[in-house]
């Protein structure tokens, strides 16, 4: 059996919108409403192609850097108009360069992407070849978003006196391309997405045509148009290389929002790999018959033996390797909980569903579609075992495009929740790599004692039991199991278990009875859990909700040696030193392309105090933005609802109060101003303290509720930072648009980066008080724009 909580109400609405729009430009395109049509079909167009870089390259290279090339192709744009402040040619004829700038994004798209797609670039070789390749690929993606940032910066320019209203429909085009996005990559792939959004920028570009007058653009723009249907039809473009290595034996191809999902033969199974990395496998019916009693003598399988035939809860079952475990261990039932429909849907309930020898339709096996935080939140049930063996989630970080990967599987809060929806007599087991050092699975078992020890029990170290698997044929990782119950072992369990290690020649590495002596013990047994945290080589404390930064176990102090870790801690812990990389790129590049052209033109009367608010602006938004798609990752209950749903609602929110801000008069721009800037700062901590709260009041509502229950609260935000631009633009002379546009924009990337930042190293929650002082300085320094003016 199956179920997931749908169809998303926000996909629907994206679809509906979508079809709408695209049947309104033929009627649109003969009145004046036909240019705020064209900006809100090129700002759609403009953020699908964003998503889906995000997907691609999380595909080809590895998260971080796929956040590195987004960062530095996002600065592109920002280089556009930059481009356009410092040089007036394109100012002279702006109604004949708009519509050639938006083709020549529409012919460079797909283009740049097949290059990029055609490079074997390998993210775990650091040489001067593959750091080249590197440099390559952000110039080749840079080149489609320098046009889009030269047509917007131009537009706002020539068309200034209609800022308020081109931006508005700016921003309800990109909120819809946020959850059209969604729906596009599951319904034509991540490779067909940058062909749809060529399309749509050539549809653009009919739109901003200039009319009575002879031109070229309508045969050019048809012929292109014809191109890119056919490429995209025959499927031109198509992933080549996977983190530097070719495919081979591929049967299965899918994209959805957040991962991609291939599968390969290995005969009498079939390997399922989550965006070229993460693992499951489909097991075949025969090879269930001949081999699967041996799950339940592997280490993953050793719960069984204590508690067969009971109610099982298993998060990200995949493929369904640990649901034949609990059947063969004759569990009354079982659940599955797995956030990937594809896996689900796609494959064990369709195209493998025989192979599986039906698996998931077996009476006793319930499959739920969802993030197993959310499900357990939402229901009430108890489990004698509760399993997650080695589940990798980078669900996050795709779905939002943020470099690191955070997990809300692995934070105090959800081990308290697995305790409470343990039976009497239960037990929670978890796989996870054990290092030498320890990093990952320490982590496991500090927050395994702190959950403990909030439940009242003083001596946690009776209640966990962990053992390895010396036999993995990689010498430094090993996989782990640990055990761990309300209730303290007791003599004839412990003595089991002691039984199963010696016959499959485990090494037990924490055992109630106190017998064993290593880091392990020395953490659970710490009289200064503290000071234990404090002395110890990596950052092992628990993770919480509010920074929620698992696989992250490097100190700050020792983030340039992250290469000499192991490779599968590496492949996390290079995150934040990629972070690090891509804040102080960023900044370099701001200061060179944004401030120095401000001195340049000295004679133009470029202030610094408009760089300072338009670069707190950008900021600000951006960080409550990323905060909130963090937080609402477990209200909804997976990644791709929580960032259409955020995006969506903050830029219909801002795009009303954008058009509504051309009703202010030139004389009411500063006091409207102040009212917004003071009202902000009033929100945001306003926002930290009630936005839990709200959330959790909605938390057992149905899906549907649950969207709109988020949106209110952002629609009300957005309606105050939606004013901030428009009103700020108003007070800039007209060719200082592009350079204010383009700051605010760089700004935008800077805000993503820093807010992660912060996060890490002191929470989610700061990041919204921080906002307080940097819009206090917006209006601080607004009052001099004012002034100057």
């Amino acid at each position: 059996m199956g179920s997931m909580e749908g169809p998303f109400p926000a996909l629907d609405l994206g679809k509906g919108c979508l079809s709408f729009l695209s049947v309104s430009l033929l009627v649109y395109s003969l009145l004046p409403m036909r240019m705020r049509f064209a900006v809100a079909l090129f700002s759609c167009a403009l953020m699908m192609s964003e998503i889906t870089l995000i997907r691609l390259f999380s595909v080809t290279l590895l998260y971080h850097f796929a956040f590195l090339v987004l960062s530095m192709t996002l600065f592109g744009l920002g280089a556009g108009g930059i481009f356009n402040f410092v040089f007036k040619i394109f100012r002279n004829d702006p109604a004949q360069w708009l519509p050639r700038l938006l083709l020549g994004a529409a012919a460079v798209l797909p283009v740049s992407v097949a290059i990029v797609l055609n490079l074997r670039f390998s993210p775990y070789e650091l040489t001067v070849t593959t750091l080249s390749l590197l440099g390559l690929i952000v110039l080749v993606c840079i080149l489609p978003f320098f046009f889009c940032g030269l047509f917007v910066s131009l537009l706002f320019t020539w068309r200034r006196a209609e800022v308020y209203s081109l931006y508005a429909f700016d921003l309800v085009g990109a909120g819809l391309g946020a959850i059209g996005a969604v729906w596009f990559l599951e319904w034509i792939g991540a490779t067909g997405v940058p062909w749809f959004s060529a399309v749509l920028f050539v549809l653009a570009a009919l739109l901003v045509s200039p009319r009575g007058k002879r031109w070229s653009v309508p045969p050019v723009a048809i012929g292109l148009l014809l191109v890119l249907v056919l490429g995209g039809a025959l499927g031109f473009v198509q992933v080549r290389y996977v983190k530097g290595r070719g495919e081979s034996g591929l049967e299965f191809e899918k994209w959805n929002s957040f991962s991609r999902i291939a599968v390969f033969d290995a005969g009498d199974r079939k390997v399922v790999q989550i965006d070229a990395d993460a693992a499951t496998e489909i097991l075949s019916e025969q090879w269930v018959q001949k081999e699967g009693p041996l799950l339940l003598e592997q280490i993953t399988g050793m719960v069984y033996q204590l508690r067969p035939g009971g109610n099982v809860l298993i998060v990200g079952p995949g493929g369904g390797r640990d649901v034949v475990a609990a059947s063969l261990a004759d569990s009354e039932r079982i659940t599955g909980v797995e956030i990937n429909p594809i896996i689900v849907h796609d494959l064990m309930f369709d195209r493998y569903l025989d192979f599986s020898g039906r698996l998931y339709q077996d009476p006793r096996v319930e499959i739920v579609t969802s993030d197993a935080r959310n499900y357990l939140e939402r229901t009430d049930g108890h489990y004698d075992v509760l399993q997650a063996n080695a589940v990798d989630t980078w669900a996050a970080a795709a779905g939002g495009g943020f470099t690191l990967s955070e997990s809300y599987l692995y934070t105090s809060e959800a081990f308290d929740l697995y305790l409470s929806r343990l039976a009497p007599e239960g037990i929670l087991t978890m796989g996870r790599w054990v290092f030498d050092p320890p990093q990952q699975m320490l982590r496991v078992v500090s927050l395994l004692v702190e959950a403990l020890k909030r439940r009242g029990i003083e001596n946690p170290g009776r209640h966990i039991f962990l053992a390895s698997d010396p036999s993995y044929p990689a010498e430094e990782v090993k996989p782990g199991v640990i055990l761990a119950k309300i209730t303290p072992f007791t003599v004839g369990e412990l003595e089991l278990l002691g039984r199963v290690c010696r016959e499959q020649g485990y090494r037990p590495l924490l055992d109630p009875d106190g017998s064993t002596k290593n880091t392990f013990s020395e953490l659970v047994y710490a009289e200064d859990i503290e000071a234990f945290y404090r002395s110890y080589l990596f950052n092992v404390r628990p993770p919480s909700d509010d920074r929620p930064f698992f696989f992250f176990t490097l100190k700050w102090a020792d983030m340039w040696g992250f290469t000499d870790v192991p490779a599968e801690s590496r492949k996390n812990n290079a995150g934040l030193f990629v972070l690090l990389i891509v804040f102080a790129l960023m900044l370099v590049l701001t200061v060179l392309c944004f401030i120095l052209p401000m001195l340049i033109r000295r004679r133009s009367s470029v202030r610094f105090s408009r760089a300072v608010y338009f670069l707190a602006i950008g900021l600000g938004f951006m960080m409550f933005e990323t905060v909130v798609i963090q937080s609402s990752i477990l209200f909804l209950g997976h990644p791709s609802f929580s960032f259409s749903t955020v995006v969506f609602a903050l830029l219909a929110g801002s795009g009303l109060a954008s058009f509504m801000s051309g009703r202010v008069t030139s004389g009411g721009v500063e006091s409207s101003l102040r009212k917004t800037l003071l009202g902000l700062v009033v929100s945001m901590p306003l926002m930290g303290l009630v936005l839990p709260v709200w959330l959790e009041l909605g938390l057992r509502f149905s899906l549907g509720l649950r969207v709109l229950w988020l949106a209110l609260p952002l629609f009300a935000i957005g309606l105050l930072l939606g004013r901030l631009f428009p009103l700020g633009i108003r007070t800039v002379r007209e060719l200082e648009v592009p350079w204010a546009w383009a700051l605010n924009g760089a700004a935008s990337v800077l805000g993503s980066i820093l807010a992660v930042l912060i996060a890490m190293q002191f929470g989610f929650s700061l990041v919204l008080w921080s906002l307080v002082p940097l819009y206090g300085i917006s209006y601080v320094v607004f009052r001099r724009v004012v002034q100057e003016a």
